[in-house]
């Protein structure tokens, strides 16, 4: 096992401003504008959405504010979805276009964009709807923020903590999305001995909650590579914990704000922490297997959350080879009157590749890591229709 991941560093973005225009005149016009600012760290150049696109790729944190001409683009949408893909939430986008199209406009509002200008661009005009904080003028946060997923289990040792580390780590290694991975026991999860990371944060953040921005989120969680960052806690086993619901919002919002996705791994002990969190979450993902007691739990937990209006993916998990005593899986989809929407199949080299060497097991061609990545695909909207449009991918709409 490698040495434990030390807490991670401050990694603000290396530009704080990015703009992408598609002529010599309105890159001057920027460019006089940024210097005017006194903005630092900002890149300005010839090019459009996908130079965008490639240029933020290649960073380890998105600018905070970004500009991209459109102009002459006979499908801007979507190359703005494209953007939306790359760019982390919270994110500043202003789109620069040759054409005044009340319909566009409204479009590119209803995706997230903060403002449409039209060229002929001039200082007054970057000025009036800019500003001197490069903000547009009624524009309240980013274009967007994060997903929140939810992990429970239907008992103990059913594989939650192990399916939630390998979702985390895959999109945050594969796919390139940040990811917060949060584990919810105070007394101590399996989350960091899984993700190899040392255990902490979770407390500090929750008893810091009124104060969580990007600065103190980065200094506080502990770091797995660049796109990774965990919260956990192992507090006295006598010491009675509760994790208040209102501190969890803040926590939440906070981290949605920074992370493409904030994955969540839930313990058993039911509470207030762990309804409101089923609750808020924008999928809940449930594992169960096929023992009774597992079965009996599901069908006792379906309908709560059936009733919250949320995305349920209920997740048969064959953790262990299968038993002459275990239920038939006819039976337990009968029981529970629904399908299971993903089978993650028995990998009998998992348990020692995850627990005792540390290998993260959503990587190779094993079946778990094929089932982690058919999740991951899901989540990420890869299965669906592109048409769909940004939103619906984010599952805002």
């Amino acid at each position: 096992m490698s040495a434990p991941a030390a807490p991670a560093a401050t990694t603000a973005a290396a530009y704080e401003f990015a703009a992408f225009l598609g002529d010599r005149d309105t890159v001057e016009v920027f460019r006089q504008f940024v210097g005017r600012q006194l903005v630092g760290a900002a890149h300005v150049q010839r090019g459009g959405v996908r130079q965008a696109v490639s240029f933020v790729e290649k960073q380890d944190r998105s600018p905070k504010f970004i500009v991209v001409d459109v102009s002459g683009a006979d499908m801007p949408l979507p190359e703005i979805d494209a953007l939306a893909d790359a760019c982390e939430p919270g994110v500043t986008v202003v789109v620069v276009g040759d054409q005044q199209d009340v319909g566009l406009f409204r479009q590119l509002l209803g995706l997230g964009v903060a403002d449409y200008l039209v060229k002929p661009i001039t200082a007054e005009l970057l000025a009036q709807t800019l500003g001197g904080d490069l903000k547009p003028a009624g524009v309240r946060g980013g274009l967007r923020t994060g997903k929140l997923v939810a992990f429970a289990g239907t008992r103990g040792g059913v594989g939650t903590t192990t399916l939630a580390t390998s979702l985390a780590w895959l999109v945050a290694n594969r796919m390139n999305r940040r990811v917060a991975f949060v584990d919810l026991d105070p007394h101590g999860g399996g989350g960091p001995m899984l993700l190899d990371v040392e255990v902490g944060g979770l407390g500090e953040a929750v008893a810091h909650a009124e104060n969580l921005d990007a600065l103190f989120l980065d200094r506080t969680m502990v770091k797995h590579g660049q796109r990774l960052h965990c919260l956990s806690a192992e507090e006295d086993l006598t010491k009675e914990v509760a994790l208040e619901v209102e501190a969890l919002e803040r926590l939440f919002t906070a981290l949605e704000q920074q992370f493409h996705y904030v994955v969540v791994d839930l313990p058993r002990r039911a509470g207030p922490a762990l309804r409101f969190t089923l609750q808020r979450a924008a999928i809940q993902v449930v594992l169960a297997d096929r023992t009774l007691p597992s079965l009996h739990n599901t069908v006792r937990l379906l309908p709560l959350l059936e009733g919250l209006g949320r995305r349920t993916v209920l997740v048969l998990n064959e953790h262990q080879p299968l038993k002459a005593s275990a239920l038939d899986r006819e039976t337990v989809e009968s029981s529970i009157g629904r399908s299971f929407d993903l089978v993650v199949p028995f990998d009998k080299s998992a348990p020692e590749r995850g627990d005792n060497l540390g290998e993260p097991l959503a990587d190779g061609r094993q079946p778990f890591a094929a089932a982690v990545r058919e999740l991951a695909a899901d989540f990420s909207g890869q299965r669906v229709n592109r048409k769909r449009g940004w939103r619906a991918k984010l599952g805002l709409g």
